[in-house]
């Protein structure tokens, strides 16, 4: 856990990861809270921008910053403040968080498609396969956002438990997936 002076700050690598981050947020499911966040929130961006780095640097000069990086592509380097003074406050290495292949893939668990998916998959991405069951899902972040917040929270974290389960957890020093971010009392 964070002390007083540490903060967390979530990076997405797109608005349906946010979206997903920001439902387990509220859902207060994950081991930490939007009140241990920078500014109180996650935000969606692949490396760090100026008006991040600037909200970092308004920080307690104190402050530490661990990074958390939330998506599917993960692959970039992540590149570090110029300023010597910045990436001081910057706990490191920053943690890949993986959703690997792609969000989508919750979806098709959750509706007990993942079999079917299976035969598919070297042809299909996993957001393809789901237009193919629901024709009228785009990959918009209200149906992302809809379609979580509905889970009871027992069902949610189970999703992520199976996902888990089904995808493993990744090659070692690869990052963590979502159920890793779950407080211990949903990973039960």
């Amino acid at each position: 856990m964070p002390s007083k002076t540490d903060y967390i700050l979530i990076l997405t690598e797109g608005p349906n990861e946010l979206r997903l981050i920001n439902v387990l947020l509220e859902k207060d499911l994950l081991w930490f809270r939007n009140e241990d966040l920078v500014y109180h929130q996650a935000f969606h961006e692949r490396q760090l921008s100026e008006a991040t780095i600037e909200r970092i640097r308004q920080l307690p000069a104190d402050a530490k910053v661990r990074i958390y990086r939330i998506g599917d592509k993960l692959s970039d380097t992540f590149r570090l403040p110029k300023r010597q003074e910045d990436r001081q406050k910057l706990i490191l290495p920053v943690i890949d968080v993986h959703t690997t292949p792609e969000l989508e893939i919750l979806m098709i668990i959750r509706e007990g498609r993942y079999e079917e998916y299976l035969k598919v998959k070297s042809k299909m991405k996993p957001s393809v396969f789901y237009k193919t069951v629901h024709r009228g899902y785009n990959k918009r972040s209200d149906y992302v956002e809809e379609y979580f917040s509905s889970l009871e929270n027992d069902d949610l974290t189970s999703l992520l438990r199976e996902y888990r389960k089904l995808r493993g957890s990744l090659s070692a020093g690869a990052g963590l997936t979502l159920f890793d971010l779950l407080s211990e009392a949903y990973k039960k």
